[in-house]
């Protein structure tokens, strides 16, 4: 076994994570994560079956010898008890004594030596198992950032990559020593990924994870929305690629060019990919909404989304209204009277409710239309 796999294998059961997997105790994003480690490492399967045999055998060895051990301390306990018990039946005959604590003594010493055995077996497994040099880092450990409604976050990587979280998402992510050569993020929400740009070979691709499908980047700008059961990817800059998840999709992998949104989900069988003004979908990073001829109804549901208020239209003539332009969404009370004088409308906020009306002047001027 050559050195490189020897570290491998020994990474491997080391790792808490891993050891859950080959257990059948790890986590969905585990099960997926190592799954996902193995069919892209062909060439390291052989160490991965090995390193699971390991960790297997190691869990039937220490029940088994946690039943030896026990079983071991009462055959001790009665040992002790026949030595201990004084003989009522001897008399002048001392040697009929050499019997009985001859074959004592010899029990003793056979569990002893066992025992001794036993122990000097598992500490060289352990040195066999253990040794490494001393450049081996830690066993990756599993973080998340979640953000309130309102909230925004980021989140600085050690290759130097920016993560700007948006309000009501998520992020989950491994520290630290990775096991292949890709640094994997999964989402749920909206994050803008501001990763270091790297060539091909030299650094660990970055790879964004949502349940709909992978985005897979070098170094780039981008943005990533799942809301809705929709995976929209908008790149501003570089090249990102895009595979849909699923054997049955007609059109399972892309490549995105900036200013492009790319809309996938597991209910479409294809990949859709358009041109877009990419400030529209990322000015949220700088605390402002911009639109540009969308729908109030669009608008209501961005401010659903980030602020976790309902949205009520009270006057159905609203919903075709149009909103363009920029407004600052940092403070849900500046929005919401930014919007009111821009698009001339009534805006009242209740406790969990935001109901759009028309302005009275509006709504007096339409009746007299009407009429």
């Amino acid at each position: 076994m050559t050195k490189d796999a020897n570290n491998i294998i020994v990474r491997l059961i080391t790792d808490p994570s891993f050891r859950s997997w080959c257990l059948g105790n790890a986590t969905a994003l585990e099960d997926e994560h190592w799954e996902r480690w193995v069919s892209n490492h062909a060439e390291s399967i052989e160490d991965v079956n090995t390193a699971k045999k390991i960790v297997l055998e190691l869990e039937q060895t220490t029940h088994r010898e946690s039943k030896k051990t026990y079983q071991k301390y009462e055959s001790w306990a009665q040992i002790n008890k026949r030595i201990s018990s004084p003989v009522h039946h001897l008399k002048d005959k001392p040697s009929s004594l050499h019997p009985s604590l001859g074959w004592m003594l010899t029990a003793a010493a056979t569990i002893l030596l066992l025992l001794v055995t036993m122990v000097t077996i598992e500490y060289t497994n352990f040195i066999t198992v253990s040794s490494t040099d001393d450049n081996q880092q830690s066993p990756p450990e599993l973080l998340s950032t979640v953000t309130d409604y309102g909230e925004r976050k980021v989140i600085l990587l050690d290759s130097g990559t920016r993560i700007t979280l948006n309000a009501n998402s998520s992020v989950t992510r491994y520290d630290g020593w990775v096991y292949d050569d890709t640094v994997r993020v999964q989402l749920q929400g909206e994050a803008f990924f501001d990763v270091t740009p790297r060539a091909f070979g030299e650094g660990p691709v970055f790879e964004v994870q949502t349940d709909d499908g992978n985005i897979n980047v070098l170094g780039t700008r981008f943005m990533v929305n799942t809301w809705d059961k929709t995976t929209k990817v908008v790149l501003e800059k570089g090249k990102v690629a895009l595979q849909h998840k699923g054997a049955l999709q007609q059109n399972n992998k892309a490549v995105l060019n900036p200013s492009e949104l790319a809309v996938f989900s597991q209910r479409t069988p294809d990949i859709s990919i358009k041109n877009v003004n990419t400030s529209i979908y990322t000015s949220w990073t700088e605390g402002v909404f911009e639109f540009d001829r969308a729908l109030l109804t669009e608008v209501a549901d961005r401010i659903e989304k980030i602020f976790g208020k309902e949205v009520v239209i009270a006057d159905p003539i609203l919903m075709s209204k149009e909103v363009s332009g920029a407004v600052e969404n940092d403070d849900l009370d500046v929005l919401l009277s930014a919007l009111s004088r821009t698009l001339e409308i009534s805006i009242v906020e209740h406790d969990d409710q935001i109901v759009f009306r028309q302005s009275m002047l509006e709504s007096s001027f339409i009746n007299q239309t009407l009429n």
